[in-house]
């Protein structure tokens, strides 16, 4: 919250939605999550912000001065909502999720430094 969702409701003037955040290992096995998530150590969150579609939240925390929001990863997921993490040292690292032949495919799309 202090480095990352703060900043980007400031920034944004407006409510930031969260789908999930902090995730117990039975329920990110449940839902099919990544085994290593930074949902499990609660560095994750997925968001939405209504009136903005997620393609443009997305390219909005792109395009901020990282040093603003310093993210670990940012993902536009299935133009759904986008995923937002941060660790010690953040690698600015953007992704997009796709399905492709019935499986979760991340594409990158650029490092953000």
């Amino acid at each position: 919250c202090l480095y990352i969702l703060d900043p980007l409701r400031e920034l944004l003037d407006k409510p930031i939605h969260i789908s999930s955040g902090y995730r117990s290992l039975l329920l990110n096995r449940f839902i099919g999550g990544a085994r290593k998530s930074q949902h499990l150590e609660g560095k994750a969150a997925d968001i939405y912000v209504s009136g903005m579609k997620a393609e443009e939240l997305y390219q909005f925390i792109k395009k901020t001065d990282h040093s603003l929001m310093p993210f670990d990863q940012l993902i536009q997921e299935f133009d759904s909502w986008v995923h937002i993490s941060w660790n010690d040292h953040p690698r600015g690292e953007c992704l997009r999720a796709v399905i492709e032949d019935n499986k979760k495919k991340y594409i990158p799309d650029g490092i953000v430094i």
